[in-house]
């Protein structure tokens, strides 16, 4: 959060954990056609999508807060141009920091 640059601290987090989630689903995916696997992937595109196929596959994440403390943050952010305030960032990376805590932990990512 340097500089108090808000909006691009909230994206950048936020993508960042939407990258491991990708990746991780990308290893642990259980289908044996790559094809298939890729259009599962395709259709869970945002961050909620992927948290369910997370969850789908038994692996818990610490907040049930992604939507409103992440999501919805970042989004209103990137395409809205809204302010976001240092509370908000603070709590998404939290959120945030958490969820890759347990990843790497578990050895996901």
């Amino acid at each position: 959060m340097q500089n108090k640059e808000y909006r691009k601290s909230i994206f950048e987090c936020a993508s960042a954990l939407e990258l491991c989630f990708t990746n991780v689903l990308i290893r642990k995916l259980k289908v044996n056609n790559e094809k298939l696997k890729t259009q599962i992937l395709k259709m869970n595109n945002s961050i909620e999508k992927k948290i369910k196929l997370l969850e789908n596959i038994n692996i818990e994440l610490p907040s049930n807060k992604y939507q409103s403390d992440v999501s919805q943050i970042r989004n209103r952010a990137i395409h809205t141009g809204v302010e976001v305030s240092e509370e908000e960032v603070e709590n998404a990376y939290k959120i945030i920091k958490q969820s890759l805590d347990i990843l790497v932990k578990n050895k996901l990512v």
